[in-house]
């Protein structure tokens, strides 16, 4: 018996296996608009490796038009779901150049068509009359102003009334996750503390303690609390700088930051753009050209829908009714093939919706199976019905003027 060769594999057989990075795991979204997050929070600010030089990603206007999808159960049952579909504004597509200057990583085509999408949601935005008429559009479409930052948190207070010591004792600890806002004052309140702050200091360098994305040996933290007023919700921020004897011990977990490189990842999902292979933060496209292409044929059907709806003795909720109803109805699901064999399962096509993306990118043959028409509603013309399917401008990196765009 070779009783060293025995030791050496009893040894890595007993040694603690390191924590793997987990596939398919995500961060967690955490709305600040939901009262159940209301409260305080403790939170290390995770710098966005895509653009370093802010936690913070401001994006005013966001447009979001709501799709109706279902999927397929394993029982042959279809479910059908809402999909908020963001258009986000264009600075919010930004990658580095090659110099390092930060630039729009829109092509040309790309910003022809977030310039469509556009101007049909916004359209579709006066004819239903949102403002006045919200019950009618919030099952449709709505416009919001979004701070998102990816945070370590270290302490969650609720403002429960059935807690009695809801300050001193928090209802969640040490969690990541990407915190979603649309708070107006929420930036203001974090710039005020922060000018607050180094003007008590004395100078400029606390700012490092707070915003230094170190894993361990953590110097500083951020608490802010959020709740809803009359008008709409009251925001308060305070940095706390030289606390490492709070911080004491305090670990941010590597794989946890791994996935939090940059907040409209996160923020977009499985809505952002797809690429395989290691793709550098600071490179991605996330534009989806295939989704904001079906977005906006679906605002087109909901908006020739309305206009109709007065001459074929319809109200707008039901001509919006209908037109989701049809679209639900046109889409078809294949059902997967099931198996109790473990090796064949492997091979099973998982029940889902079609990707449209794959489509379009497979379409060889446009001539013969031409993609969908883009009727302008407005004037009832084909839009860009002269152009070559097979021409593509890539003449993206158009510069924001030297400025970063949050």
């Amino acid at each position: 018996m070779d009783i060293k060769n025995f030791l050496e594999v009893m040894e890595k057989q007993a040694a603690s296996p390191k924590r793997e990075f987990e596939k398919g795991k995500t961060v967690e979204k955490i709305s600040l608009n939901f009262e159940g997050n209301h409260g305080r929070y403790q939170v290390i600010p995770i710098k966005s490796v895509a653009n370093p030089d802010s936690p913070f990603v401001q994006m005013k206007n966001t447009r979001e038009i709501c799709i109706p999808r279902k999927f397929l159960n394993k029982d042959g049952q279809e479910t059908p779901y809402q999909d908020w579909v963001k258009i986000l504004p264009k600075n919010a597509y930004t990658m580095l150049d090659q110099t390092g200057r930060r630039v729009s990583s829109l092509t040309s085509e790309e910003d022809r068509l977030l310039t469509e999408a556009y101007q049909i949601f916004d359209s579709l935005y006066q004819e239903i009359d949102a403002k006045n008429n919200r019950d009618i559009a919030k099952e449709l479409l709505r416009k919001r102003n979004y701070t998102i930052f990816h945070a370590y948190c270290l302490n969650k207070w609720s403002n429960s009334q059935d807690n009695n010591n809801s300050s001193r004792n928090p209802v969640r600890q040490n969690f990541s996750g990407l915190f979603i806002s649309t708070a107006a004052g929420f930036m203001d309140a974090v710039y005020s503390n922060i000018s607050e702050t180094s003007l008590i200091e004395g100078n400029d360098n606390w700012i490092s303690d707070v915003y230094d994305n170190g894993l361990t040996d953590l110097k500083g933290f951020m608490i802010f609390t959020i709740n809803r007023n009359s008008a709409g919700y009251t925001v308060t921020v305070n940095h706390k700088a030289n606390a490492q004897s709070a911080l004491q011990g305090i670990t941010i977990p590597e794989e946890d930051v791994e996935l939090m490189k940059d907040p409209l990842v996160t923020f977009l999902g499985r809505q952002a753009r797809y690429e395989e292979g290691e793709i550098d933060p600071t490179q991605r496209r996330l534009f989806n050209a295939p989704l904001i292409r079906e977005a906006i044929e679906y605002m087109t059907s909901q908006l020739a829908a309305i206009r109709m709806a007065s001459k074929s003795g319809m109200t707008v909720q039901e001509a919006i009714k209908t037109t989701t109803e049809t679209t639900l109805n046109n889409i078809v699901l294949k059902a997967a093939v099931t198996t109790n064999d473990p090796m064949l399962k492997q091979e099973e096509a998982p029940a889902a919706q079609p990707n449209v993306e794959n489509i379009v990118a497979n379409n060889n043959a446009p001539f013969q199976t031409p993609p969908t028409a883009h009727i302008d509603p407005l004037t009832s013309a084909p839009v860009n019905s002269n152009s070559n399917p097979f021409e593509q401008n890539v003449s993206f990196g158009q510069s924001t003027d030297g400025k970063l765009p949050f």
